[in-house]
């Protein structure tokens, strides 16, 4: 992942994720939820490409994306790659409808928080990325990690 970019999950209400060595683990979405969310985002972002077997993406490779997992029964995972060099807001507000659509929380890994699923909660858990702090000044960014 590089720098610019905000991943948030779309997460079954009521479930918690877990941190883990090489990422997180998250419950599964339903089958229908990820029938739901294909046919949203297929709307929205335009027929997706197959990244790996199982796995969809929606979107642009070197932009604002989502990735699709869909496991052998249907069941998966959603997730929004927010590219913050780009105008964020418009895809903010697109993982905000789908979270709606399927009644989902999210779950932003990088601060290992769990976020409801509002505007002003997911502005500011972006404000706070290091993606967004990145893109606001490189040169304090790097000064700040040495």
């Amino acid at each position: 992942m590089a720098l610019w970019q905000f991943d948030v999950a779309l997460i079954p209400n009521g479930s918690v994720p877990v941190a883990a060595d090489e990422g997180y683990e998250i419950a599964p979405l339903p089958q229908l939820s990820v029938a739901r969310a294909t046919k949203y985002l297929s709307q929205h972002f335009g027929a997706a490409r197959q990244m790996l077997p199982h796995w969809l993406v929606f979107g642009e490779e070197d932009g604002h994306r989502f990735d699709v997992h869909i496991d052998e029964v249907g069941s998966g995972s959603v997730q929004a790659r927010v590219d913050a060099r780009a105008y964020a807001r418009h895809v903010l507000g697109r993982v905000l409808e789908l979270a709606d659509l399927l009644g989902c929380n999210l779950y932003v890994p990088e601060l290992n928080v769990s976020v409801e699923p509002t505007k002003s909660e997911l502005e500011r858990v972006f404000c706070e990325s290091t993606a967004a702090r990145f893109v606001e000044d490189p040169h304090r960014f790097f000064e700040e990690l040495s």
